[in-house]
């Protein structure tokens, strides 16, 4: 591979910590119940944290990484002492927590996340070693240097292109594209499978978990270039993330039992009151709710009182 050049990281996509903010929406939402439906919905909101990315952050995303981190059960349902600690930790712990469940987990089956890709048959990949491999490439580059992506894709092509599969075979793994429904076997559809996994390990779970900034050409374009975050040394070095503490802000509650709940308010709070309301989405970080009948009748059928409400939206 190589740097990029000037005009390639001209446009900076910093890695964020909104992901936790993501996975206390799921959290919510399989307690309370949200259709399928509905949380689709969020997968396009969540989009606009990631602006360069070129892969989404979806639903089946994010249950899996809430399941490598023992926050959901089979079920969808979040484990109350393991998820009620998430909530209550600090944001730098919390962001540290889920890129470990990530990095050490064999259920996170990378290859398998990639949208286009269709799988078939009994064979099977294994998701830890090109994860580590990536990250042992991307440590070794120099700090604070953007380089040139698809360079670095090339680079492994020639150097190390049997990362992910057994004694170099390249046709008994059953991988086909969605749109053309062609099978991509053989190392001719090295960049359509391998070359995908390494982009998807990058502008996707890197990214998003923190450990990777991206930029583009322009303000509009998908990510070309990439470098260490400013969070990476921490993050796998297994300590929590260290940046200024962000006030917390309080829910505002409108005469029309309308409640709008933003971001840097307390993760718990947000759980917690979600359990009495319903679910109206989520818009340039501030999550919108509302009282109905229904929603505190829910609420009283499991066991939580309208005095707890009314005590939470108070201290929040």
């Amino acid at each position: 591979g190589r740097p990029a050049a000037p005009d390639e990281h001209c446009n900076i996509f910093r890695a964020n910590d909104r992901i936790i903010d993501h996975a206390t929406t799921m959290l919510a939402a399989h307690r309370m119940g949200v259709d399928e439906e509905t949380l689709t919905e969020t997968e396009n909101e969540w989009a606009a944290s990631y602006p360069a990315g070129p892969y989404p952050l979806t639903i089946a995303v994010m249950n899996t990484l809430l399941t490598c981190a023992g926050m959901i059960d089979e079920k969808l349902l979040p484990i109350p002492e393991v998820a009620k600690d998430f909530l209550e930790d600090t944001r730098g712990n919390a962001q540290a927590r889920l890129f470990q469940a990530w990095l050490s987990s064999e259920v996170f089956n990378d290859l398998r996340m990639i949208p286009g890709l269709v799988f078939e048959g009994e064979w099977q990949n294994e998701p830890c070693s090109p994860r580590l491999m990536v990250l042992e490439r991307v440590t070794a580059l120099p700090a604070n240097t953007w380089w040139h992506l698809p360079t670095f894709i090339g680079g492994i092509q020639e150097q190390q292109p049997d990362f992910q599969r057994p004694a170099g075979d390249y046709d008994s793994w059953y991988i086909r594209d969605q749109d053309s429904g062609e099978f991509l076997r053989g190392f001719a559809n090295w960049d359509k499978v391998e070359g995908q996994l390494l982009r998807y390990l990058i502008t996707g779970p890197m990214h998003w978990l923190g450990l990777i900034d991206l930029a583009a050409s322009d303000p509009d374009g998908t990510a070309i270039s990439f470098r260490r975050s400013a969070w990476s040394e921490s993050l796998l070095n297994n300590e929590p993330l260290v940046y200024p503490k962000v006030k917390e802000r309080k829910a505002v509650v409108t005469s029309d039992a309308h409640i709008h709940i933003h971001y840097l308010m307390s993760r718990l709070a947000r759980y917690q009151i979600s359990r009495f309301s319903t679910w109206d989405g989520e818009k340039d970080g501030t999550y919108f709710y509302h009282l109905s009948p229904n929603s505190l009748e829910r609420a009283r059928e499991q066991g939580w009182k309208r005095a707890l409400l009314w005590s939470m939206l108070q201290r929040g």
